[in-house]
């Protein structure tokens, strides 16, 4: 279709800059233009490539005055990275001088009415064009824009050059409605804030990211560099520098140059005719030529040669007009054409109604090399399954190659498809097998999130879901955001999301897209085509997250094959209600939960309103540091003892909480599972220092949820006049301590971890009071310490882990006035002693043994017994063997552990095994590469570790389990067989052996004749591999005998 050229002159462009560009005189030649008709991204005239960058989005609109355009939406967030989203031309200038860039323009209104344009000279680095002072067209109709970078010298004759047109914020200050003003080079400004020109203004409305700018007709064009008089020919190109095929029309363009390499046109018209130069085969077809006078270059588009060979070259003479020097061509391969099909990457899955991933039909010359001269057409039709195919279907090759990247099912099930061609064979597909739709099934979901009110108060909330229904085996891309209600099936939603990695930081985006790294999540799909794992979502200043709401989860994701489209949306069912933080008890507010020392960082937290942790929970989050940070605009709270803080985590509770908090449960990042250690309850919904959460009205005052503190002694038993190290365990700092010890000296502290004495007998209590801004928490524990004259029994040993017959030495540390000591050495020799300090304790057997002490005085005595303290037995001795079974493709080992000395720990390696390491016992391993591979085995227990390794242990040949192959050196009959069998060979003299998939040998003999035959009658039915081995070792064949 033809378009609209919109004519204005430069001063009515809102890119005010242009105003000051040269006035152009001469016509020039478009290099690269991109018009988007047929609703595609490549050139339409040249070669060059166009790329959405910063995390856009794109779709086709209608162009200028017909025909269609390429519509760009999903930019920056008002006030995040400008300068960094829009589109990216990149086209080669070789050969052209004066550059100029120019395209048709339409913004909508609520799009960024500012734009900057940046330029490339080598493809990475890039440098604005200086036209910041200006804005794009502030109404929904298309302008003309056009930039002259002859000024630019790296523009010219450059095969890195590029442009690239990206949002910027408003270089001066708007006020974008009533109530939102900014300064400079703050924020976005919506296209429509005023009709005049760029500048200050007041509007009517917002600036929206999903806002779209529309580009049409985008064209890169220059001046020819031509050179002064021509004096040879030169062949430029043969075939566009791919070899040709045997009797395939193919392309030579020929050029007139002058003395210093530069095209030249010819002073007067002059005959060029093409002869061959080298090779044996025969040139025909159009052969000759004419250059019209001014004219340099001439392609000829009909040429043939009839012979497939190497070494080929071409001449092209000035025969007529003009003597100028023959050029011949580089030597050249001229390669059969193409004699069958191949279809390469067809999926093994895809989806219904889904585009299944992209995969191609390549034409095949005899020697399997695509055919790169192929362009025929290449058609796709169904030969087995339910349903009908959708898509583009036929397509013509390039290059010889189809890709086809919309192939889509209507109905789940197996399918083969089969692929034509004109003159050649047809060509047959694997199964791919089609699923049904994907199904989301929530795992954990809250009942609650933060709203977006107040302002700058936002929490995230994390939950959990199974995502089943997908390709096995693949990664998906994902974006996780809310919908309400009225949101249609196909609507994003609203809300920024945080990444929860397989391991590591987390990542947060506030521009969530498919074609930004750290944009946007991926995850693994299982065996079966399912994901379980963790999903975060953060409010923002949309409706949707209003308090009071209903808002419901809803993840989209990609085709599980690399693709930046939509493929699939789920959305959950059950409803999460927003609540603003306030001090009153309404049931849209809620107040703020600060949790401390709760699990591991990047675990996750769950609010519940009743012990057992049963229902959905009342809110969700993840437990810090995750590795995010959200700035002012989380929670006071949240940015200061939340945030970056260790074991800290930050939610909401409801104020109308008849029952209070519960439960605080951790769940492990990685496997979704309770972590019980580290979940704490509460049977009456109140907390260390005095927390009260029934029915709380904080708002934005968080409350403090933690584990409840505590204090612990280095020894609780004590004689008169010995000495206690006191230790506080407090997970939330308190602002003081306020110890008292009945007894001890000295009777009170604020150290939080004194040391106290203590002169007198007695059992005595111990408390402790801290304090902080939540309130107060007293611990208090009688009959702590015991000071007696009875002797406290304690001992050490070392070492305690040794082989048979080592010896241990015990040392007394007893406390007191003692009379005596007796020792009692559970497996050691002697088993006892009457003394202080015994002597070495040899033990002799293997096992863990106790020991104790008895100590003794006029007061009393007192006994000490370590059950298990000694540790005896062996370091492992690592060893191991493996049988295995040969599939059609692959050799399965299994290999079994021998070690000695009872391993607790295996760490195997396979070189080329899949998997190439185990932590198993006895692992399975898959070899499908032909070789002798390695095996090593590390085996350890608390005595130490061996490894063993065996170099070539595996012995990989797959290629001669293919029978085809041998069918002239060795036969079997009948195959399969049960009883007789007869092999023909000619291997005379040669060993024949049978194996099983085992490994055992069933049958070995010296072949004395052309025929041997055996019986098979009682073996078990299975795969035999038959090997030869020819008389000097030189060669082993072999093939497969069934038996039933």
């Amino acid at each position: 279709m033809m378009k609209q050229k919109v004519t204005r002159s430069i001063s009515a462009f809102v890119i005010v800059l242009l105003a000051s560009l040269p006035f152009l005189l001469t016509a020039q030649t478009t290099i690269t233009q991109w018009t988007f008709e047929g609703d595609v991204i490549t050139p339409s005239t040249g070669s060059g490539t166009a790329t959405l960058i910063g995390g856009i989005t794109s779709s086709y609109a209608t162009g200028n005055g017909g025909g269609r355009a390429l519509n760009t939406a999903t930019y920056p967030a008002q006030s995040t990275n400008p300068a960094t989203a829009g589109v990216q031309f990149m086209a080669s200038t070789a050969g052209y001088e004066n550059i100029i860039i120019s395209w048709d323009h339409r913004a909508s209104s609520t799009a960024s009415r500012w734009a900057e344009l940046y330029y490339t000279t080598d493809g990475t680095n890039w440098v604005s064009f200086g036209n910041n002072a200006g804005g794009l067209s502030p109404d929904s109709n298309f302008y003309p824009f056009e930039f002259d970078l002859s000024s630019i010298p790296g523009a010219n004759d450059n095969p890195d050059f590029g442009v690239k047109i990206v949002s910027i914020f408003s270089p001066v200050a708007f006020a974008q409605n009533a109530t939102l003003s900014y300064g400079p080079n703050e924020a976005y400004q919506r296209a429509s804030a005023q009709s005049g020109p760029p500048g200050s203004g007041t509007g009517t409305g917002d600036y929206s990211p999903n806002g779209t700018l529309r580009y049409d007709n985008v064209t890169i064009s220059g001046d020819e560099i031509v050179g002064a008089t021509a004096v040879k020919l030169v062949i430029l190109s043969v075939n566009g520098g791919n070899p040709p095929s045997v009797n395939t029309p193919f392309e030579v363009v020929v050029q007139a140059q002058d003395a210093t390499d530069l095209p030249a046109g010819v002073s007067v018209n002059t005959t060029v005719t093409l002869t061959k130069a080298t090779g044996s085969g025969t040139l025909s077809g159009t052969l000759v030529g004419t250059l019209n006078a001014g004219q340099h270059t001439i392609t000829y588009s009909n040429v043939l040669y009839n012979t497939a060979q190497t070494g080929v070259s071409i001449t092209a003479s000035a025969t007529a007009g003009m003597t100028l020097t023959p050029g011949t061509s580089d030597l050249f391969t001229v390669f059969d054409v193409a004699s069958q099909l191949s279809i390469n990457g067809f999926p093994e899955f895809g989806q219904f109604g889904v585009p299944v991933a992209t995969f191609t039909i390549e034409a095949l010359r005899p020697d399997n090399s695509v055919d790169e001269n192929f362009d025929g057409t290449i058609t796709l039709t169904k030969a087995s399954g339910p349903g009908m195919l959708g898509g583009t279907l036929i397509r013509d090759a390039v290059a010889g190659i189809a890709t086809f990247n919309d192939i889509t099912f209507d109905t789940p099930g197996d399918y083969v498809l089969n692929a034509d061609a004109a003159g050649l064979p047809q060509e047959s597909s694997d199964v791919i097998t089609i699923l049904g739709e994907p199904a989301i099934t929530e795992v954990i979901m809250p009942q609650y999130m933060m709203s977006n009110s107040p302002s700058n108060s936002r929490i995230p909330m994390a939950y959990r879901v199974t995502i089943s229904g997908l390709i096995p085996d693949v990664t998906y891309k994902y974006i996780n955001q809310v919908v309400v209600a009225s949101d249609g099936p196909t609507t994003n939603g609203a809300g920024n999301m945080i990444i929860v990695t397989e391991s590591g930081d987390f990542i947060r985006t506030t521009s969530p897209d498919f074609g930004t790294d750290g944009a946007h999540g991926t995850f693994d799909t299982d065996g079966t085509g399912s994901y379980t794992g963790w999903f975060v979502s953060e409010p923002t200043g949309n409706t949707r997250f209003s308090p009071g709401n209903e808002v419901f989860m809803r993840i989209r994701m990609n085709n599980g094959a690399g693709g930046n489209s939509i493929q699939n949306r789920l959305t959950t069912t059950s409803a999460v209600i927003p609540l603003g933080l306030g001090e009153t008890n309404e049931a849209t507010l809620a107040t703020g939960i600060i949790g401390k020392a709760f699990g591991n960082a990047t675990d996750f937290a769950f609010l519940y309103d009743n012990e057992e942790g049963s229902g959905r929970p009342l809110s969700g989050a993840f437990i810090e540091d995750d590795g995010t940070s959200g700035d002012t605009y989380y929670a006071p709270f949240y940015q200061t003892d939340v945030d970056g803080m260790d074991g800290a985590f930050g939610s909401i509770i409801p104020n109308i909480l008849a029952n209070g908090l519960r439960r605080v449960e951790v769940r492990d990042r990685a496997s979704g599972s309770v972590n019980e250690a580290e979940t704490q309850t509460s049977a009456d919904g109140l907390w260390p220092y005095g927390v009260n959460t029934v029915d709380p009205v904080g708002g934005l005052n968080a409350l403090l949820v933690t584990e409840r503190p505590d204090f612990s002694a280095d020894v609780t038993q004590i004689v008169p006049g010995g000495s206690v190290n006191f230790s506080t365990n407090a997970p939330f700092a308190p602002d003081t301590y306020a110890w008292e010890f009945i007894g001890g000296d000295p009777g009170v502290s604020s150290d939080p971890n004194p040391t106290v004495a203590y002169y007198n007998e007695g059992v005595w209590d111990v408390s402790l009071t801290l304090t902080n801004a939540f309130g107060s928490e007293t611990i208090l524990k009688t009959g702590y310490i015991t000071v007696s004259d009875v002797p406290i029994a304690n001992f050490s040993g070392t070492p305690l882990v040794i082989a048979p017959g080592a010896e241990v030495v015990f040392t007394d540390l007893s406390q007191g006035v003692i009379d005596s000591w007796e020792w009692t050495f559970e497996g050691g020799e002697p088993a006892t002693f009457g003394g202080q300090t015994p002597p070495a304790i040899v033990y002799a057997e293997a096992g863990s043994f106790g020991v104790t002490l008895t100590v003794t005085n006029s007061e009393g005595s007192n006994t000490k017994t370590m059950e298990d303290y000694v540790h005896v037995g062996l370091a492992p001795v690592a060893e191991f063997d493996a049988t295995f079974e040969i599939g059609e493709f692959e050799m399965v080992y299994t290999f079994q552990d021998l070690s000695e000395n009872s391993p607790e720990v295996w760490t195997w390696t396979f070189d080329a095994g899949t998997p190439g390491t185990s932590v198993e016992q006895n692992p399975v391993v898959t070899y499908t590469e032909d070789g002798e591979y390695d095996v090593s085995l590390t085996v350890s227990n608390m005595f130490g570790e061996d490894t063993e390794t065996k170099l070539g242990y595996v012995v990989v040949d797959l290629v001669g389990l293919n029978e085809s192959s041998f069918v002239p050196v060795m036969s079997i009959a009948p195959n399969p067989s049960k009883g007789q069998v007869t092999i023909n060979t000619n291997l005379e003299g040669s060993m024949l052996r049978v194996i099983n998939t085992q490994g055992a040998v069933m049958l070995q003999t010296i072949v004395s004749s052309k025929q041997h035959r055996f019986d098979t009658g009682s073996w078990a039915a299975g795969l035999y591999i038959v090997e030869g081995m020819m008389p000097n070792g030189s060669k082993v064949v072999r093939t497969k005998l069934m038996v039933k």
